[in-house]
């Protein structure tokens, strides 16, 4: 039991943000410097008393930015809610969430006309600056909600990282001409969505493993989704770039997919097996009533881990397919060809880190 004291003093007494930070560095959460004004409480349009209380909005859980600006945060909530179509199928579908971008968009715009109805700007600016007001916002719940208030926080800047994901995925449609690669860049895009929802699965999995019964792991899975969008919005700005013929030549790859493939499924594989220790568990748990339960929960956890995990090599394999597609029809432009497939192995590359950063390799655990 010892042992057992010594996990949750450490799981109670480290700060959460050690493991969060480590991301947040890589690129700012606001989209530009603009931003609409977030401290003045608007009445004018909608109102929150719909959903203010029902435990599936953001709204509900939003009480130091509710207490701020109730219209922004009605905004957000339509940010949020992507997930709850069909039990979260909507993430899984394209179309979908295209519409939901659509919609968003038309919320975005109208809000920003009723606060500021003589301002000549364009339509990308005002979304901007809508999105730059709700992370603002949402920083103040971080800031005084403590671990309650940063989930609450990621829960926001995640969808909102979604929406640039699918704006940048329109903006490389609208970078290239070519009809086939326009079509093969939505069946990569499609491919994306269902590999990123399973990947993040398996992420869960796996951090429930090693921080089994820790507070951390809702804000640790939430930072590491974060990051894993963050990742995709550099690989998409680089894919515009590379359409637009806009980049420098690549330099000599030295490693393949294929072999950035390999490494990814064996981090897979590693990850999974090697925190899993039902002894551990049993021993910690020995003495309380709900013994068998946590066993059981615990196993079903790495179950429900292993058959992710060949869902996810699956997603990504096909996913690489897609890729390779559209380095195949680039290939009168052997620049552009290569460009295209030395930024695939790098976000490839960039996927590993996620699952080692989690429970990085020791020497006792090859």
């Amino acid at each position: 039991m010892n042992r057992l004291l010594y996990i949750l003093m450490l799981l109670f007494i480290l700060p959460i943000g050690s493991c969060i930070n480590k991301n947040k560095h890589k690129q700012p959460d606001m989209l530009e410097d603009e931003t609409v004004d977030t401290s003045t409480i608007h009445n004018n349009t909608k109102s929150l008393d719909s959903i203010i209380s029902a435990p599936n909005e953001l709204a509900c859980w939003s009480s130091v930015a509710s207490s701020l600006n109730y219209e922004l945060v009605y905004i957000a909530n339509a940010l949020y809610k992507l997930g709850f179509k069909d039990n979260g199928k909507g993430l899984h579908d394209l179309s979908y969430q295209l519409d939901w971008y659509n919609q968003c968009t038309s919320i975005f715009i109208e809000y920003f006309n009723s606060l500021y109805p003589n301002e000549n700007i364009s339509d990308k600016r005002k979304v901007t600056r809508v999105l730059n007001g709700i992370v603002k916002l949402y920083h103040k719940e971080e800031e005084e909600g403590g671990t309650a208030g940063e989930i609450i926080s990621y829960d926001i800047k995640i969808p909102i990282l979604r929406y640039k994901i699918i704006s940048l995925y329109k903006e490389c449609l609208s970078s290239t001409k070519d009809k086939k690669v326009q079509n093969l860049l939505k069946d990569e895009m499609q491919c994306w969505i269902t590999f990123v929802e399973t990947y993040t699965d398996y992420l869960n999995n796996i951090i429930c493993i090693t921080n089994f019964g820790g507070s951390i792991c809702t804000p640790y899975l939430l930072s590491m989704k974060h990051s894993l969008f963050i990742d995709r919005i550099v690989d998409q700005k680089l894919v515009i770039n590379i359409l637009r013929n806009n980049h420098q030549p690549s330099k000599t790859v030295t490693t393949s997919i294929l072999k950035e493939l390999e490494a990814f499924n064996n981090e897979l594989r590693k990850a999974r097996d090697r925190n899993y220790d039902p002894d551990f568990i049993a021993d910690a748990f020995q003495h309380s009533k709900d013994c068998s339960y946590m066993m059981s929960l615990y196993d079903s956890t790495y179950i429900e881990a292993k058959q992710n995990s060949k869902v996810v090599k699956r997603q990504i394999s096909k996913w690489c397919a897609a890729r390779q597609d559209i380095k195949t029809t680039l290939k009168n432009d052997s620049i552009q060809a290569n460009a295209y497939e030395n930024a695939t192995i790098n976000y490839i590359h960039e996927l590993t880190q996620h699952v080692k950063s989690i429970a990085p390799v020791s020497a006792d655990t090859e």
